[in-house]
């Protein structure tokens, strides 16, 4: 009976002592803003498949030909298939910055150990077609497949 006492004694003081570090003040400058989540749809809203990759490595072309995208709101879903055990659904958060020739896309992993990983590109929208050439260090400048070391993305919007 005793113990259970002690262990209620420390169960209450941790909660208190949480509470009280939840309710003290952050100094303004260490306040992070959260990133607005939208939910307006964008000219990429929807369900998209690959085409074709250009340039790259041949085998991951392979590899890429059977991922799934999903654009809904300032987000992006990528479906890599595998077994059923390795199966994985990669989450980002998408930032298309205005006024940018070709058009930019900024995307952060928002799941997973690697998550704040930010991968820089440039995208282009045709009739239900969609360009992309993605980089984790240097924007590409262009769709120049020859320049791209991990390919052009040509995918196709899936028709409901």
């Amino acid at each position: 009976m005793c113990i259970r006492v002690q262990l209620l004694v420390c169960v209450i003081c941790v909660a208190l002592s949480t509470s009280a570090v939840a309710q003290t003040e952050v100094p303004p400058q260490s306040k992070k803003e959260p990133i607005p989540e939208s939910t307006e749809p964008t000219e990429l809203e929807g369900n998209w498949e690959v085409a074709r990759v250009e340039g790259g490595d041949p085998g991951e072309a392979k590899v890429k030909q059977n991922w799934k995208y999903k654009f809904a709101g300032n987000t992006l879903t990528v479906s890599v298939p595998g077994a059923a055990s390795q199966a994985v659904d990669v989450k980002f958060r998408i930032s298309l910055p205005p006024d940018t020739k070709p058009q930019h896309i900024d995307l952060e992993l928002i799941e997973g150990a690697d998550a704040g990983k930010k991968f820089v590109g440039v995208v282009e929208l045709g009739k239900d077609v969609l360009k992309l050439a993605m980089s984790a260090q240097d924007r590409p400048a262009d769709f120049d497949a020859a320049k791209q070391t991990v390919g052009v993305m040509h995918l196709r919007r899936v028709k409901k």
